[in-house]
């Protein structure tokens, strides 16, 4: 695995003003440098976007650009949903339309090494009806399985349990 695992920076979030901040209580993962992979990451995500609008049925501008993401043991994110709504301080936040995760590294219950064990990626509110809009349905990830969902759809990132799990993400504007 390309990962540089020596310079990480904490992720962040967007809470109530204009910039992000670090909060371990809503998100437990790390930045990693993506090196001489971010070119043509950035390239092949871009190539995605005819047909991400002909799925989604949207006008997307462009791309933030990837980000290398590890979740190490206990890391997670809480439910949360990748678009800001309404006229908030998130400009770049509010016009996100399409969220787009890459999964680096193989899970299973007892991880090898460059493995991880929990961590799902789980959605919310994928079945229109009250008894079901707080189930939530977890991915079943492989190496280089990559997942676009509308930017407004919540989901969370559940604890990883052991290892450490790696996903490329980005997010299409409008």
């Amino acid at each position: 695995m390309l990962i540089n695992k020596e310079i990480p920076t904490p992720a962040r979030v967007f809470d109530a003003t204009a910039e992000a901040v670090v909060d371990f209580g809503t998100r437990n993962a790390w930045n990693l440098p993506m090196g001489d992979a971010f070119e043509d990451v950035s390239a092949r995500i871009g190539g995605l976007q005819p047909h991400l609008e002909r799925h989604f049925g949207l006008t997307l501008a462009d791309h933030e650009g990837p980000t290398l993401l590890m979740y190490p043991p206990g890391g997670f994110y809480e439910p949360h949903v990748d678009r800001a709504a309404g006229n908030g301080p998130h400009g770049a936040v509010r016009a996100r339309r399409v969220s787009i995760v890459i999964f680096v590294n193989a899970t299973r219950p007892q991880p090898q090494a460059d493995e991880y064990a929990g961590g799902a990626l789980t959605f919310y509110g994928l079945i229109d009806d009250p008894v079901w809009r707080d189930y939530g349905f977890a991915i079943d990830p492989a190496p280089g399985l990559l997942v676009a969902f509308p930017s407004h759809l919540r989901h969370e990132v559940t604890p990883v349990t052991a290892g450490d799990r790696y996903t490329i993400v980005d997010w299409f504007t409008a």
